[in-house]
């Protein structure tokens, strides 16, 4: 049977403890970490420990293309990964669904659509450039995919056959440009921001609780694990927030950082929630404190990054080693995490020797390399003081979403299509 529930109300809840509930020990899906479960990966960063991993392909020389396969339905939204398959979500206006692929082969194994909904409002786009209605990241655990769509609608269905056990409608977006903010798991709870920070049953679609939060935008929440619990840190306008996962309830806050329509997400590293956002600059957060946390963010700001020409995303999301913080727009910029200095500023090139833009594809850490996603290109780069390029790779299509990753195979979603990228085997 599929749930389906109206506009939500707002739930009142008292503060609870910060971290863990009594008695839960583990607030994740078992095999969590050993996937691909979310956008940007298990911990949200664009960090994992996987190996193996190419650092050059080109689909014009038929290198390291392990298959490549059309996406039935298109979105911006990032592919997950949990053991053997793979999962995405699209959408256009009338019709919005996920699909379930063979990791290893690229074949299709279930494609499921949502039922028509007459109280859904289609004209949302959550990019009103490209028209894309399916820009969040779905999540899965083995047991349960979910996913969120520009329109309002969350969706849940089985990870092994695809049948679809209940949806939820939030609403029309009180924005023009719909929802693009991706979702999250903690203590059977799907996690979503909107604009609220709401905690729905994974296996049933019950709200458990809705909170309000200071920071609206476009950007996705990420849950850092910080002592012996965790937080959600959000990002938007007017600034960076931390909220207990269990809860909803805000921990602090530090607003007027920044305005506008605030998209980059944000990175926990170093003990600090970074922050980047166009025409601000760089700010990190110490994440112990409570209450109002402004003062101490524009103390902890990184750098205002003086030099001229130089450009902030205004989508692209940070990406962290634990020493350094690198960015990329027009340019890939390092930061020095302690002394807050620029390290270096290189200006990426394509095979032809053009600058390179960034997508909205954002950068990741695999095994020392940074993989930076260029509108033609996606350039590997050596992690360090020091720029270092390892690899220079192209396919024949342009993408903007961020791949996932898994043991020795990539995964990016083109315009229309999912590759798959893998070192090939010595015969």
């Amino acid at each position: 049977m599929i749930r389906t529930a109206s506009r939500l109300v707002l739930s009142a809840l008292a503060l609870l403890p910060i971290g863990l509930a009594a008695g839960d020990a583990s607030p994740l899906p078992t095999g969590w970490e050993a996937n691909w479960p979310a956008f940007r990966g298990p911990e949200q960063s664009g960090i994992t420990g996987q190996k193996d991993l190419p650092v050059t392909w080109s689909e014009s020389k038929n290198q390291n293309i392990a298959w490549k396969v059309a996406v039935p339905l298109e979105g911006l939204s990032s592919p997950v990964v949990w053991n053997d398959r793979v999962y995405l979500s699209g959408a256009i206006k009338e019709k919005r669904g996920a699909f379930c692929f063979a990791a290893d082969t690229g074949k299709l194994i279930w494609k499921t659509e949502l039922p028509a909904d007459a109280n859904v409002d289609l004209e949302y786009a959550a990019h009103a450039m490209t028209g894309i209605h399916a820009v969040p990241t779905p999540v899965v655990d083995g047991k349960f995919l979910h996913a969120f769509y520009a329109s309002g609608q969350v969706a849940a269905f089985d990870a092994q056959t695809g049948k679809l056990t209940w949806t939820v409608y939030l609403g029309k977006p009180d924005n023009m440009w719909g929802l693009s903010n991706s979702l999250l798991r903690y203590q059977g709870n799907v996690l979503v921001q909107s604009s609220e920070l709401i905690a729905f049953d994974a296996a049933t679609g019950e709200k458990r609780w809705a909170k309000p939060i200071n920071e609206s935008g476009w950007c996705s929440p990420i849950l850092a694990k910080i002592g012996a619990g965790h937080q959600v840190i959000l990002m938007g306008n007017p600034g960076l927030g931390g909220y207990d996962p269990a809860t909803g309830a805000k921990i602090w806050n530090a607003d007027s950082l920044w305005t506008g329509d605030v998209a980059p997400t944000p990175v926990f590293a170093g003990g600090l929630a970074i922050g980047t956002f166009e025409g601000a600059g760089l700010f990190g957060v110490k994440t112990d404190g409570k209450g109002n946390l402004a003062k101490e963010a524009t103390v902890l700001s990184l750098t205002e990054l003086k030099t001229e020409g130089l450009k902030f995303p205004n989508s692209v999301s940070p990406v962290s080693d634990g020493e350094r913080v690198y960015f990329f727009t027009d340019a890939l910029v390092c930061v020095d995490l302690k002394t807050r200095k620029v390290l270096y500023e290189e200006a990426l090139k394509t095979a032809a020797e053009q600058p390179d833009q960034a997508t909205y594809a954002s950068p990741t850490i695999i095994d020392g390399r940074l993989y930076a996603f260029g509108s033609s290109a996606t350039h590997v780069i050596k992690t360090g003081p020091t720029f270092a390029r390892l690899g220079h790779c192209d396919l024949a299509d342009s993408f903007n979403s961020s791949p996932a990753f898994a043991p020795g195979r990539i995964f990016i979603r083109s315009d229309s299509s999912l590759y798959c990228i893998a070192a090939a085997k010595p015969k």
